[in-house]
């Protein structure tokens, strides 16, 4: 099957005779490779979900896997950060991923689950290479005042424990166990809209959608 390069996807139409199935591999492909790519745009997605007095929020996380079919995504995550909080009230919520230079995007609603202290958590901790880890050992929580840019960086241990064989206690995982996947794919004369949903019964139903 033929693909559209980066630079020309505007005017070329889906591959004749594609198949639901053959997108959502390609979905699923696509955002397996963005977890091993840094310069992927589908390795960063936008969660939105429900702050704790009912309002919209919404911010940028970094995909770290890719379940089966797509469905379970993992993000890594302070728990001290107000979104855990939030996701622990209301799981409910959606993620949106963008590829500007494809013209794609992958809107995923599904129910959030936040893991600690678990045997998992301290495997993936011994992935994470020791500068990612910084980001969970500094001693004030996500949204802290400060009285300069960078006091946020200031470890919670001296020196601070990068190297340290356990995760700190507020290291954590968001897993969101998908539901639904609205796909978008965009065209100079018209788009192409895909809609996949996942039944505890019935399996995944799938249908093309007015874009």
């Amino acid at each position: 099957m033929s693909h559209p390069s980066r630079n020309s996807f505007l005017s070329l139409p889906l591959p004749e005779g594609i198949e639901l199935i053959e997108i959502l591999q390609q979905v699923q492909q696509s955002l397996r490779q963005a977890c091993q790519d840094h310069a992927a745009a589908l390795r960063y997605a936008t969660l939105a979900s429900r702050d704790l007095q009912g309002e919209a929020d919404a911010r940028t996380l970094v995909l770290r896997s890719a379940g089966e079919a797509a469905g379970r995504l993992r993000f890594f995550s302070d728990s001290r950060a107000p979104k855990v909080a939030q996701l622990r009230a209301h799981p409910r919520c959606t993620l949106v991923f963008l590829s500007p230079t494809e013209g794609l995007q992958y809107r995923f609603t599904g129910q959030a689950q936040i893991h600690q202290d678990t045997a998992e958590l301290t495997q993936l901790w011994h992935q994470l290479p020791v500068s990612g880890r910084f980001n969970y050992l500094t001693r004030l929580s996500p949204g802290e005042r400060l009285e300069q840019s960078d006091d946020s960086r200031a470890p919670a241990s001296d020196p601070p424990a990068a190297d340290r064989s356990d995760p700190p206690s507020h290291f954590a995982a968001i897993d969101v166990v998908i539901d639904s996947l609205d796909w978008l794919q965009l065209g100079r004369t018209h788009h192409h809209r895909a809609r996949f949903d996942w039944r505890a019964e019935a399996g995944c139903e799938a249908s093309w959608i007015t874009a």
